[in-house]
């Protein structure tokens, strides 16, 4: 049986989730997933190749990019959603009126050649910028460095 880990209390849920519901929605085209393997010690499990296991999809209904993060000051743009050239995996959904969302971790690990082990998969749900032509600042960073609060630049919101 899996842990589950929250990364919100119920209360800073309500602040950040839309209209303060007490569940998430996962709908719309700016949507995906990424979901990251860990060994047992934290750290990003390595694929053959040298790459990280990190991986991602959307079930958006037009292909969109997102940019994934690399070694320092190197990014690189993945192509994901319907018709998108890099979803890694696939999103299962019931087909009840809840349609929850199903992951297979097994199928990820056995397409990627993960050998077996103890890991932890750490799963996101995201929702992509949609206008990523806005410029950001950083108006506070954490004392951990864990965390920054942004503000668009050209605006009064956030």
């Amino acid at each position: 049986m899996p842990n589950i880990e929250n990364n919100f209390n119920n209360n800073d849920f309500n602040i950040i989730s839309p209209g303060g519901n007490t569940a998430a929605t996962f709908d719309g085209d700016t949507y995906y997933i990424r979901l990251t393997v860990l060994n047992a010690i934290g750290n990003i499990v390595k694929l053959g190749d040298g790459s990280d296991a990190v991986f991602y999809a959307s079930e958006a209904t037009s292909s969109f990019d997102i940019q994934t993060p690399g070694k320092v000051g190197d990014t690189s743009t993945i192509n994901i959603g319907t018709g998108g050239l890099d979803n890694h995996f696939v999103i299962y959904r019931d087909t009840t009126a809840d349609s929850n969302i199903y992951l297979k971790p097994n199928e990820i690990l056995a397409e990627n050649l993960i050998p077996e082990g103890e890991y932890t998969i750490q799963v996101d749900f995201l929702n992509q910028f949609p206008t990523p032509a806005d410029n950001f600042i950083i108006k506070q960073i954490s004392p951990s460095r864990k965390e920054v609060r942004l503000k668009l630049l050209d605006s009064d919101t956030l």
